[in-house]
């Protein structure tokens, strides 16, 4: 009687030579006799694919893995039997089984079949099932360029870019001989590397792309958005003005190439370009951004106003709803008063002391805005008033809020920054007065009453600037902490150091370069000196031409962590210097604080002109000054009178906290009887209907 060897050689004689009928005969003897004998299993599996009998093929390679799971021919066929039967994904873990096996035996066919697993597993949604066969590829064939970019793209929807970055870099080490993939692995490392922030390689990456592509929408939209992120914004506005060449009816490019011109300061050509957008679109944002960029110009005021006119006449005054909602006409009654609430820091510091603060003629209630759920704030609103947090409303869903509400008095404190357009809710005119506090510029809406300033933010013969009636206070901003800050250092640190040192803490989009000359005068005019900046939105390119303009003389420090931290780098200051046209009001508000005085350039403009109002708040109405040289002239002399820098940096606070700028109280009841004699007319008013 033959052995099961010898049986296994004649099964496989006639196997070989096309005797199918004949060899699987013995296969099936072999196993009748030897059911674990695991070759019998295997090539009975390949002698049924052969001969088209797919699913005893599959059964039969089944059993022989079984029984001995370490051959890899064993799992090579089974794998390729699934394949061709299309069966492409359950052919997968054959093909891993088989590789694992013989790391060296990877035939082509078998790499192949798991790249298609991999596109497949891509198409139903799982990156990471593609994610590990690709990376079985790429460890069987060193030089396989291909495999590598597509375990790039499987690392980069997981997520895992610092992976995706490095495969892409392979694969176009390996792509020297094949340029048509050049640009898309350029794209495809560029999206990896701006997800991780790396910024700089992320443009250089997109440019190389564009390079191969120059018209290449993708490479040339990626790049111009770039660029910006890198700290070099002028490059980002040359990319995407191109790009805009290419397709000028294209809005979200018009935004994107203002949105460089921002970051690069040019806000007057942001603002045309903000311009085009809403020519485009209609869309009130694109048409508020306009404002606001004309903001950080020398933009007269008379022209702002206009602009904020037609930005109502087109947006909002199409949505005034007639007539106002019914209120009580009771001039002496409970007020319900509404504020308007966008996690805005200048907002804030005016709208939380009166909220705390009000006496019981006002029902305060707060509409919360902003985006921020977790705002540290939000738990003394809602201590302090009745607090609705409605950032997800539409304006015509917050407006129908605040009419069933019963507001009596709605005050919006966010204006054309808002980045819900929150002034469309109170176009729908749901409060029977309604105020704008406090001010950037006139809203330019006939359902705004009223806008509160002060005489110096606004002065007696400007009220034709405004759409709204002009009521002053004697302050028209607060400033009182929100959270725990440090003292006042004991002294300047001109007494310590024997120079002086000057700063600014503005943010560097209100630092224009006729700052920087006039800032270039007063170093040199006093020797010796410093100047600190620090600003949270410095990039690369502020810092180059802060350079330029400065010198040696400049400090650049980086953006601190926390509020105390801020605070307490005023003590490193002997003075202040004020940001213009667009000057600082909670940045001065914070240096008067800290003991430090602040000189400010006042201009015609309400943004122009809060340095005087804070300055006259505290009787340092000498450092508010009408021209440049007067500006040069005020930081020359106070630089060089170390007594009264020392007298300031001990009294400032006292003086602050004995004004309505900082003693919320005082503030609170101002405000209360702006709001009241607001009221009154309103009721005069319908009494007379």
């Amino acid at each position: 009687m033959a052995s099961v060897h010898e049986a296994l050689v004649a099964a496989l004689d006639h196997h070989e030579n096309g005797r199918a009928a004949e060899a699987e005969i013995l296969y099936r003897r072999i196993l009748d006799a030897v059911p674990a004998q695991a070759d019998a299993w295997h090539l009975l599996g390949v002698l049924h694919g052969q001969g088209g009998r797919a699913g005893e093929a599959d059964s039969g390679f089944r059993r022989a893995v079984a029984l001995d799971p370490a051959r890899a021919d064993y799992a090579a066929n089974h794998a390729k039997l699934l394949a061709a039967a299309g069966r492409v994904e359950e052919a997968a873990g054959p093909c891993l089984a088989a590789l694992r096996l013989r790391p060296d035996g990877a035939e082509p066919w078998l790499l192949d079949t798991l790249r298609r697993a991999a596109r497949l597993a891509e198409e139903r949604g799982d990156p990471a099932g593609a994610r590990r066969l690709l990376s079985a590829v790429v460890a069987a064939s060193p030089g396989d360029a291909q495999s590598r970019a597509e375990l790039g793209l499987a690392c980069q929807r997981l997520g895992d870019h610092t992976a995706a970055t490095a495969l892409f870099a392979q694969a176009l080490a390996l792509s020297h001989d094949a340029p048509e993939r050049w640009r898309d692995l350029w794209l495809h490392s560029g999206v990896s590397f701006h997800a991780v922030k790396d910024h700089l390689p992320a443009a250089r990456a997109f440019a190389a792309a564009v390079v191969l592509d120059p018209a290449g929408p993708v490479g040339l939209d990626s790049l111009g958005r770039a660029w910006p992120d890198a700290g070099e914004a002028e490059r980002g506005v040359r990319a995407l003005t191109w790009r805009w060449r290419l397709d000028p009816g294209n809005a979200a490019l018009c935004v994107a190439v203002a949105r460089a011109l921002e970051r690069s300061r040019r806000p007057a050509e942001a603002a045309l370009w903000h311009g085009r957008a809403a020519a485009l679109t209609g869309d009130p944002a694109d048409e508020a951004a306009v404002i606001l960029n004309l903001n950080l110009t020398g933009c007269p005021a008379a022209d702002i106003a206009a602009a904020a006119r037609r930005w109502a006449a087109r947006h909002a005054e199409p949505l005034r709803e007639a007539p106002p909602p019914d209120r009580s006409p009771d001039p002496d009654r409970r007020l319900r008063v509404g504020y308007l609430c966008e996690n805005a820091l200048t907002h804030d510091f005016t709208c939380l002391p009166l909220v705390e603060h009000h006496g019981p003629g006002v029902v305060p209630v707060v509409y919360a805005l902003g985006a921020n759920a977790d705002n540290p704030l939000l738990p003394r609103y809602a201590a302090a008033a009745l607090l609705r947090r409605a950032g997800g409303l539409d304006n015509a869903a917050l407006a129908d809020l605040i009419r069933a509400d019963g507001i009596d008095i709605l005050v919006d404190g966010a204006g054309f920054p808002s980045r819900g357009q929150r002034l469309l809710a109170m176009a729908r005119r749901p409060a029977p007065v309604q105020i704008h506090f406090p001010v950037m510029t006139t809203t330019g809406l006939s359902a705004m009453d009223a806008v509160l300033v002060d005489a110096s933010t606004v002065p007696p013969g400007r009220e034709a600037d405004f759409t709204e009636r002009v009521l002053r206070l004697p302050v028209g901003y607060h400033y009182s902490p929100l959270v725990p800050v440090p003292d006042p250092a004991p002294e300047p640190p001109l007494l310590r150091d024997g120079r002086v040192t000057f700063g600014s803490f503005n943010m560097a989009s209100k630092l224009s370069p006729a700052v920087f000359d006039v800032w270039a005068a007063i170093l040199r005019q006093v020797p010796d000196s410093r100047l600190i900046v620090k600003a949270l939105d410095l990039s690369p390119a502020d810092r180059r031409v802060l350079e330029r303009a400065l010198g040696g003389a400049l400090e650049i420090r980086p953006p601190t962590d926390g509020v105390e931290e801020h605070m307490a780098a005023y003590s490193d200051l002997d003075i202040h210097l004020d940001s213009f046209p667009y000057g600082g009001v909670t940045t001065t508000a914070q240096a008067l604080w800290m003991g430090v005085p602040v000189v400010s350039l006042t201009g015609e403009r309400v943004l122009d002109r809060y340095g005087a109002s804070l300055l006259r708040a505290v009787g340092l109405d000498d450092l508010a000054v009408p021209t440049p040289d007067a500006y040069i002239d005020a930081a020359v002399t106070l630089a060089g009178d170390p007594d009264r820098l020392r007298r300031l940096r001990g009294s400032l606070r006292d003086r602050m906290r004995a004004s309505p700028l900082s003693d919320p109280v005082a503030f609170a009841r101002h405000v209360e009887r702006a709001y009241r004699a607001l009221w009154r007319r309103w009721c005069a008013s319908q009494a007379a209907r």
